[in-house]
């Protein structure tokens, strides 16, 4: 993430008048890829219209309503168990603090495990790991790719100048794609 966006997100949550809002920009990009971009703003229009320089920049589109045919919006707690705790345990934890499934990541250092949630409950299956003395690395919503497609090398440095346009705005939070 951007340092700009960081100091932004900061100096909004300050501003005691500030009315931020977080919305959810589609984007169909080269190769037949959706990208969302998350923004954090007062302003929708200036946004909006960063936004729209870079994608015509790039030969892409905005679109309406394809998130929830591509993505799935979910709550994501990556947390370290306590000692000794198997996955039989933590599924069992899963089940008793409310999240659909506990997996292992295979790609950490120690072991973590990414408990998946609906957004509406996020903070309280957090909570209840916190309680059963689970130590919680991140937990926000995040937007996972039903199906992901695969782009030519061209329509790869496309979208990788479209993500560095896009991660230029102060008020771009994060982006997801469906790019495999």
């Amino acid at each position: 993430m951007p340092f700009a966006s960081i100091q932004n997100a900061i100096k909004q949550g300050k501003d005691t008048k500030c009315n931020a809002k977080v919305c959810h920009f589609e984007i169909r990009g080269p190769g037949g890829c959706t990208i969302i971009v998350s923004t954090l703003t007062d302003n929708l229009s200036r946004v909006r219209a960063g936004l729209n320089t870079a994608v015509k920049k790039c030969n892409s589109s905005f679109t309406d309503g394809a998130v929830p045919g591509l993505f799935e919006h979910k709550g994501m707690v990556e947390a370290i168990p306590p000692e000794k705790t198997s996955l039989e345990t933590a599924v069992d934890h899963a089940i008793e603090v409310g999240a659909e499934d506990v997996t292992e990541l295979e790609a950490s250092e120690d072991d973590v495990l990414q408990f998946v949630c609906e957004p509406l409950v996020l903070n309280k299956v957090k909570g209840k790991l916190e309680k059963l003395q689970y130590k919680i690395k991140t937990a926000d919503c995040e937007f996972i790719p039903k199906r992901q497609v695969t782009l030519s090398d061209a329509d790869l440095e496309v979208v990788k100048k479209l993500y560095d346009k896009l991660e230029d705005d102060p008020d771009v939070v994060r982006l997801y794609d469906n790019i495999a």
